[in-house]
């Protein structure tokens, strides 16, 4: 089995978190469950009406994925 050798800083300033992200080509992933884009939920899955136009687990996430601001 292959294994990385990552070392992650801590960083706890959003500035230095986002130019780590940056650095590494590493972005944010928002799952469906969290996303604008999707509504209906049944079962541990959302329907969404996006690139995939149908129901998917909760847990799964697309390139189209956006941060609900509701709360």
């Amino acid at each position: 089995m292959a294994t990385a050798k990552l070392k992650v800083p801590i960083l706890l300033e959003w500035k230095d978190i986002e130019a780590y992200m940056g650095q590494y080509d590493i972005v944010e992933v928002v799952r469906c469950k969290d996303c604008k884009h999707h509504y209906g939920e049944c079962l541990r899955s959302v329907y969404c009406p996006s690139k995939i136009g149908g129901w998917v687990r909760e847990d799964f996430f697309c390139a189209d994925g956006e941060r609900r601001d509701d709360g």
